[in-house]
């Protein structure tokens, strides 16, 4: 991954909201849109997981859903920014990863999901490491729901079929793909771990 993209100034919030939403700073009506795309028909459950985090915008609002939220993240200055914006909300954490595993146990999470990061993942084999971390540490039954965006990226191409077959291919039942489901170039693929 381009981590050094992500290594912002941990004093510079305007930066981080920049680099992660594009955005001078937080905006609640963009994080409501997001909401409303990620959590719509996933029940509320014990644990959630966002691949991609940052400072955890998204878990914040994840919050009202599970009662352990959790991201993971490649970029050391996002985890430090994490734990002051998070400071007011201790069931959320963001955990520092290396990009292709997740330090959890197997089975854990009722939920995961991830917005605008995969594409930015520089190899296929980044991409289906983080596919199969994802249905190592969601339980059975769990769901799990990715946005990407289909493009070339130094080498490999996603088209919606393409990439619901990197889900399959490691055990995913497939609930729904969707094209312009939040944004026309956005494609959402929705598993379930069986």
């Amino acid at each position: 991954m381009n981590k050094e993209w992500w290594d912002v100034d941990p004093t510079d919030w305007k930066a981080m909201w920049q680099k992660t939403i594009g955005l001078d700073d937080e905006d609640p009506e963009e994080t409501q849109r997001n909401e409303d795309v990620i959590f719509e028909d996933i029940p509320p459950g014990r644990a959630v997981l966002e691949i991609g985090s940052g400072v955890g915008r998204l878990l914040k609002v994840a919050s009202k859903y599970f009662h352990t939220v959790r991201g993971v993240e490649i970029s050391s200055p996002l985890v430090k920014m994490s734990k002051e914006y998070l400071g007011d909300a201790p069931q959320c954490r963001v955990v520092l990863t290396d990009g292709y595993t997740f330090p959890f146990s197997d089975n854990v999470f009722d939920f995961i999901f991830s917005l605008v990061v995969f594409h930015h993942m520089p190899t296929l084999e980044i991409v289906q490491s983080n596919i199969r971390e994802a249905y190592r540490v969601l339980r059975p039954g769990g769901l799990c729901r990715i946005q990407t965006i289909p493009r070339i990226n130094d080498g490999w191409h996603f088209t919606a079929e393409e990439f619901w077959n990197e889900f399959e291919q490691v055990g995913f039942v497939k609930e729904k793909i969707e094209v312009g489901r939040s944004h026309p170039s956005h494609l959402w693929v929705t598993a379930r771990k069986s």
